[in-house]
């Protein structure tokens, strides 16, 4: 094997060696501290209880979106939408289709961006660098506490779908966190949306549709949502991780007077 030499120096095996023990034992320490973080799951205050700061909106950096974006486009959403589409849920299995879609002011959403100032960050996964921002529109001072999850009991909400309660209903979204932990919570929060138009909904209609699995055709009896609302004031009430069962969940709310089922044009 030919030496390199560096600077008329020769090349010296040990020095890489220790270097290479270093970058090792740093990985390994990196490890071990992203592991103990993921059995001692903690997050900030703010986002597991984002009513306790109605003045903020969360933002993750989410399939190539920044954080930044991504805020003022949930700010938007929850602000005041259209929902157009179907949503498929299949009463046999747990899956479920949709083909829908938001939408909502173009100029409302770059000047809400525009207008966003970050409050406060928090990493959820060193390893990918997923995130997670607090922005409001003013300087608005967060409690620095962080919540272990570990810590904290299983809301009574967490074994439900949606439930009404005085003008409001309120819908659970769940996914699991086995995966990408910016998509678990972002799955989870499009889901208990789902859930509030499917309590709101009185246009269910029982039929069935062919399903192929596994290059079986399979008949399954679903639930259909013609979606075509108009939405407003959306609210994230809570947000829970069940570490046991490797599951997110999250809690929404909506006023029933801010539900519109729009004409289709």
């Amino acid at each position: 094997m030919s030496r390199v030499k560096v600077e008329g120096r020769p090349w010296r095996p040990s020095f890489i060696l220790i270097c290479n023990k270093k970058l090792i034992t740093i990985s390994f320490i990196l490890s071990l501290l992203f592991i103990s973080g993921l059995w001692a799951r903690k997050y900030p205050e703010w986002f597991l209880y984002p009513d306790k700061y109605p003045d903020i909106v969360v933002g993750y950096n989410y399939r190539g979106s920044s954080a930044k974006d991504d805020a003022a486009a949930n700010f938007c959403v929850f602000e005041h939408s259209m929902m157009m589409g179907d949503l498929y849920f299949y009463s046999e299995t747990e899956k479920r289709s949709s083909d829908y879609y938001y939408y909502y002011d173009k100029s409302r959403f770059e000047l809400v961006r525009d207008s966003l100032i970050c409050l406060d960050t928090y990493i959820l996964n060193t390893l990918t660098m997923d995130i997670i921002r607090a922005y409001g529109f003013s300087d608005t001072e967060l409690s620095s506490a962080v919540l272990s999850v570990e810590a904290l009991p299983i809301p009574d909400w967490a074994d439900k779908n949606a439930y009404e309660s005085g003008n409001y209903i309120f819908g659970v979204g769940a996914y699991t966190s086995a995966g990408n932990d910016v998509d678990a919570w972002k799955t989870a929060e499009e889901r208990s949306i789902y859930s509030m138009l499917m309590f709101y909904s009185t246009r269910f209609t029982g039929t069935k549709y062919l399903f192929k699995e596994y290059d079986t055709d399979i008949y399954l009896r679903s639930q259909v949502i013609h979606g075509h609302y108009e939405l407003k004031n959306i609210s994230i009430i809570e947000r829970y991780h069940d570490m046991d069962q490797n599951m997110v969940y999250v809690l929404s709310k909506i006023n029933k007077s801010n539900i519109r089922t729009a004409q289709k044009k």
